[in-house]
């Protein structure tokens, strides 16, 4: 009798999922890309097709050295990166698991890897790719006297991590660019470059990037995801509006200190979170209004007329309100007196 009453509870208490039967089918998997044998270089998407009588929860697929990938919509695309293997196989497995946690039998194509253009060269794949595109494009000129790249060492593979071009006729940056993630320096300054490839946000370790005196036209917003940029210099350009998400780079964890924006068309920026600057150039912009509390760590830093921290000079500022209160003297940021 107590048995019989301890089922009853657990019947009300449950309701009808104890009815409900489970599902213990296994989802079906197919990887569709790369096929069996294939050669893959660089960058590349594994894609996988899922399914099941219930709905799937999520598809894993493993590379030997590399993370995990997982993707957990249709249709199954996972990213991924090879430019650290050279011409040897790998194996891919791809399993899919549904919402009762059934998982699929697990799925292997072999691939190769070659994405050495030439092995000989000891250069790593990536870098090479730039290298060849750049400096052929580089050819244009006869003599490179102000222009110099730093090369570093990493695990016995030569990789560049300082670009300076200068005084360089061309217009645009090649894609690959985004191959280079050991660059901590980049600089194309007094060139003619017109856009930016948004390839850039891949280069993490950027500390600088320097832009001065091109013909750009915007900042791309990927820039925005580079949280060690200490140093942004894009002065001198035709620049009207910054990316809705510039702000971002003045989190908690950023790094920004230095901000040079002058002699460009912008006509607002909001500073207010960028609170570690330690420079600010905006003069001859056509800004209206600005707000510089007090607060912001550039009053920390001594006026100086020969290296100044803030310059607003050349703008379209009145001194009321003066939202920046006592920290400096109009004359010395270039407000000018409307009335």
């Amino acid at each position: 009798m107590r048995l019989l009453i301890l089922l009853l509870n657990l019947f009300l208490f449950f309701g009808c999922d104890l009815l409900q039967p489970t599902d213990n089918q296994k989802p079906t998997l197919t990887i569709t890309f790369p096929l069996e044998g294939m050669i893959l270089s660089v960058k590349d998407t594994i894609l996988v097709n899922a399914s099941d009588e219930s709905s799937i929860e999520r598809v894993e697929c493993n590379v030997e050295n590399y993370p995990k990938l997982s993707d957990n919509k249709p249709p199954y695309e996972l990213p991924i990166s090879i430019i650290e293997n050279h011409n040897q196989e790998l194996t891919i497995s791809c399993i899919a698991i549904d919402e009762y946690n059934n998982k699929s039998d697990e799925k292997k194509v072999q691939i190769e890897i070659n994405n050495d253009l030439n092995p000989a060269n000891g250069k790593h794949d990536g870098d090479e790719f730039f290298v060849t595109e750049m400096f052929e494009l580089n050819q244009i000129i006869e003599s490179f006297t102000n222009e110099f790249h730093t090369w570093g060492n990493e695990g016995g593979l030569e990789r560049i991590s300082e670009i300076r071009y200068r005084n360089i006729k061309i217009d645009s940056i090649p894609n690959s660019l985004e191959n280079l993630t050991q660059l901590t320096y980049l600089e194309l300054t007094n060139d003619s470059l017109e856009s930016i490839p948004t390839s850039i946000e891949y280069l993490t370790l950027l500390k600088t990037i320097r832009f001065q005196n091109n013909q750009l036209n915007s900042i791309p917003s990927e820039i925005t995801s580079l949280k060690n940029l200490e140093i942004i210099d894009f002065s001198d350009n035709n620049i009207s509006t910054l990316p809705e998400n510039f702000s971002e780079l003045g989190c908690n964890d950023c790094r920004l200190k230095i901000l040079k924006l002058q002699n460009n068309n912008i006509d607002y920026i909001d500073t207010s979170p960028f609170s570690h600057l330690e420079i600010l150039w905006l003069a001859n912009n056509n800004i209206e209004n600005i707000d510089l509390t007090c607060n912001n760590s550039i009053w920390h830093n001594s006026y100086s007329p020969l290296n100044p921290v803030v310059t607003l000079s050349q703008n379209m500022l009145c001194n009321n309100p003066n939202s920046y209160g006592w920290c400096i003297d109009d004359w010395e940021i270039g407000v000018q007196n409307c009335e």
